[in-house]
């Protein structure tokens, strides 16, 4: 499965990889924290 992505851990590997994850919990941790 390497169509245009050849590291799937990269920068940007999905809406559901693991640099989207730890950025989902963060930004609702700030929001509530404001």
């Amino acid at each position: 499965m390497t169509t245009h992505d050849p590291m799937p851990t990269g920068p940007r590997p999905g809406p559901h990889g693991p640099g989207t994850r730890p950025t989902a919990p963060a930004g609702l941790d700030e929001r509530a924290a404001s």
